[in-house]
């Protein structure tokens, strides 16, 4: 099946994207942050979805502007408008791509998501939190709050690395921000945190229980847990945060492990 892309919002700085239009069930993806963001990528269908009668809507910014532009308040108003009609919406969103997530939940409609190492609030803007300040764009603070924008009573789940600290902190503040969305600790799971379940081949399994209900705390927990001891990444990001917590025979272990399974990796 042939997918051709519908460009439903085409503004100055941002780009709306539409495959399968028609169905009853929407999916949402966003293009998270790039080191060149500043030439828009052609978009493609995430089959998962599509295949099983969804309508994929694709959302891409011209900045690293945390989707925060002039073109904000009317791409909102057009993505309200096209999704007055599905009776079953959800997301994935990673980093950058998981605030957006967060961020226009109201004018999706959003009935359940998937918020990878999400922001609470862009970088730029959070006091604990000032990476990306070349990307801060000159346009109003306070039409990037959740506190305003946000959905009330949003679904789903948020997943995030303990171990790193920025995550941890708007892991907290989203707590407060939306209650309703559950939270997986996913230790080692690195920025983003489904690194280690995207290294064991793992990630369709959140596809699916995004797709047919079930992205629980305890079955995103599980699938790491299993995932972990034959990831890489895993023992790598492990061996980092022991090394800098002082544990030098931990960190020595960990950092075998990461090469022993990388050479089993690299021969099949």
């Amino acid at each position: 099946m042939t997918l051709e892309p519908e460009i439903l919002f085409d503004g100055a700085h941002l780009r709306v994207t539409v495959f399968n239009p028609g169905q009853r069930k929407l999916f949402t993806s966003f293009r998270q942050r790039v080191p060149d963001p500043s030439v828009w990528v052609e978009a493609e269908p995430v089959r998962s979805f599509t295949d099983r009668n969804y309508t994929h809507l694709h959302i891409q910014s011209r900045a690293n502007d945390w989707y925060i532009n002039e073109d904000t308040t009317a791409m909102e108003a057009a993505i309200a408008d096209f999704t007055a009609p599905f009776r079953k919406s959800v997301v994935m969103g990673f980093s950058m791509g998981g605030y957006g997530a967060l961020r226009f939940a109201r004018c999706l409609r959003l009935t359940d998501g998937m918020y990878v190492s999400a922001s609470s609030i862009p970088p730029f803007h959070a006091e604990f939190d000032h990476r990306y300040q070349p990307d801060a764009p000159a346009w109003k603070r306070e039409l990037s709050l959740l506190e305003t924008h946000g959905l009330p009573g949003l679904k789903g789940i948020y997943l995030y690395d303990p171990f790193r600290r920025r995550d941890l902190l708007h892991s907290r503040q989203l707590a407060v921000l939306q209650p309703q969305v559950a939270q997986a600790r996913l230790n080692g799971g690195g920025h983003p945190a489904t690194q280690v379940i995207n290294g064991a081949r793992n990630f369709s399994n959140l596809q699916k229980w995004l797709r047919r209900g079930g992205l629980t705390r305890e079955a995103v927990t599980g699938l790491h847990r299993a995932s972990r001891r034959i990831a890489p990444v895993y023992w790598r990001h492990i061996a980092e945060v022991a090394a800098r917590h002082g544990r030098v025979e931990f960190a020595e272990a960990a950092q075998d492990q990461f090469e022993v399974l990388t050479a089993l990796k690299d021969a099949m």
